[in-house]
């Protein structure tokens, strides 16, 4: 009776099933090993696998304790707007990718990213070579872009134009655009957790926990750069740069709540904001 019990339990520890049921995904991210700033790439985990189902979600985080954004497809373009480097060296970006399989179980995969100024650089990076600013971007950056700005720049006074800025015709527009029951130059304010998602052809596309808050200027913020915006009285207009193809491109509308709005973007897309713990 020993005998059969210890062959159970072998059998057991041997089955790659998950307690959730099913067997557990395997989580695939390509590599890029280096990608210069201000370039639209691909985060790609298209190779990850379920054996025994399909996989729902590809949950992408981009940076340490960054924002995770949620999709149900496998691939992500993203915007890095500056490079990865600090005292003169560039470090490498950590890059997570968790996907879940219908069954609930969940696997991960990780890579790392090089940041950096020019696209030369990530020459310099493949063949093993330095690629401190001391070395490379001295050479790229000082010489290529600094000599292409000062041929654009033209220093002749009779350039500056005066007579084109109308004090008169700016002014009324910006008091005119407030709303009513807000002081002039006021905005409605809010600070905190918002939980983001997309709505493309009433299926959501994408979900993202961001930090947002509104600065004095009526500035819309959050503390890794994912989203922009402005407010002009209760009129709030936001943008995703880093991510332009989740569909917050041009999101505009009112707020008639400043812990749950919807705004209509301009790709075609709903954008949802839901504060979390909007009582605390």
């Amino acid at each position: 009776m020993k005998r059969g019990l210890l062959a159970l339990t072998i059998a057991l520890l041997g089955c790659s099933q998950s307690p959730l049921g099913g067997k557990e995904p395997t989580a695939r991210l390509q590599n890029l090993a280096c990608v210069a700033a201000g370039e639209t790439i691909t985060f790609d985990g298209s190779t990850s696998s379920d054996p025994d189902g399909k996989l729902i979600k590809y949950a992408f985080t981009i940076g340490h304790n960054a924002p995770t954004l949620v999709l149900p497809y496998s691939k992500v373009k993203y915007v890095f707007p500056k490079a990865s480097k600090e005292y003169g060296l560039y470090y490498p970006v950590p890059v997570t990718l968790e996907v879940t399989d219908d069954d609930g179980n969940r696997s991960f995969a990780y890579s790392q990213v090089y940041v950096v100024d020019q696209p030369q650089q990530c020459e310099a990076l493949n063949t093993q070579l330095d690629i401190t600013t001391q070395d490379v971007v001295e050479e790229v950056v000082l010489q290529d872009v600094v000599e292409d700005v000062e041929d654009d720049i033209d220093i002749h006074p009779t350039d500056i134009a005066p007579q084109d800025v109308d004090v008169d015709i700016v002014s009324p527009d910006v008091i005119v655009d407030i709303k009513p029951d807000l002081p002039p130059g006021d905005c409605i304010k809010f600070d905190g957790p918002f939980h983001v998602e997309i709505f493309c052809l009433g299926l959501k596309e994408a979900e993202i926990d961001l930090d947002l808050y509104v600065t004095q200027e009526c500035v819309v913020k959050d503390d890794f750069g994912i989203i922009e915006g402005t407010i002009d009285g209760s009129e709030i207009s936001v943008s995703a740069p880093l991510y332009p193809e989740i569909g917050i491109e041009e999101c505009s509308g009112p707020i008639d709540n400043p812990t749950d709005f919807a705004l209509e973007c301009a790709t075609g897309c709903t954008a949802v904001f839901m504060m979390l713990f909007p009582d605390n």
